[in-house]
């Protein structure tokens, strides 16, 4: 057995003397080695893995031969992992009346198991909220009011491990709404100030001036 993450270390010991030296080659039970983190270790004698995870499980197997003749040996891995996210659980910021939900999804082997918190207390032990649902990793919130603020805690864990998060749920005011109204239109008058411009001549008539 073996912690996700962890190297993985095989090690092909055949029993007895063969000469010549054998060939050592590995192989994985239905399908192929994971070629971008194995490496071959003391001529091929070992096989090690990097960063392992639980699609690393299965059956090894090491193949010694030369002319003499062939031996197989086989190795059976599991890859357990503590609790790791997939989704953790983050702050949420609803208007009175929105409805919202908190997310608290790992994974793991084995399983882990969820237990959530409010205010420091198992949810079970809270006072009952009609606004509020729980539905194995996830918190629906529907409706929401003023008296659903609070801070919530998920624990998600197994044998090898646990996870610890802490989500607030706030609820705006009737300030913060205004606060966060966009500010009513402006109207503005503007006067427009119209100039005539009037251009005299000198008006003349025939004979008007001239001399008879």
């Amino acid at each position: 057995m073996v912690l996700r993450g962890m190297d993985l270390l095989l090690e092909c010991i055949a029993s007895g003397v063969y000469v010549p030296t054998p060939d050592i080659a590995w192989y994985k039970k239905g399908g192929d080695l994971p070629s971008d983190k194995a490496k071959f270790e003391n001529f091929n004698k070992a096989l090690r893995i990097t960063n392992v995870s639980e699609e690393d499980s299965g059956e090894y197997f090491c193949l010694a031969s030369n002319k003499m003749g062939s031996i197989r040996h086989t190795i059976s891995v599991r890859v357990k992992a503590a609790p790791y996210w997939l989704d953790e659980p983050k702050n949420l910021i609803l208007a009175p009346g929105e409805d919202g939900r908190l997310v608290c999804r790992a994974n793991g082997n084995p399983k882990p198991t969820v237990q959530w918190m409010v205010n420091g207390e198992p949810l079970q032990s809270a006072p009952p909220n009609p606004n509020r649902e729980v539905a194995g990793d996830t918190i629906i919130f529907r409706d929401t009011q003023i008296s659903s603020r609070a801070v919530y805690q998920c624990n998600t864990s197994n044998e090898h491990g646990y996870l610890l998060a802490n989500a607030f749920v706030s609820v705006l005011g009737e300030c913060a709404l205004r606060s966060l109204a966009p500010p009513p239109p402006r109207h503005h008058t503007v006067a427009l100030q119209l100039n005539s411009v009037v251009s005299w001549g000198t008006l003349s008539s025939p004979g008007i001036g001239q001399a008879g």
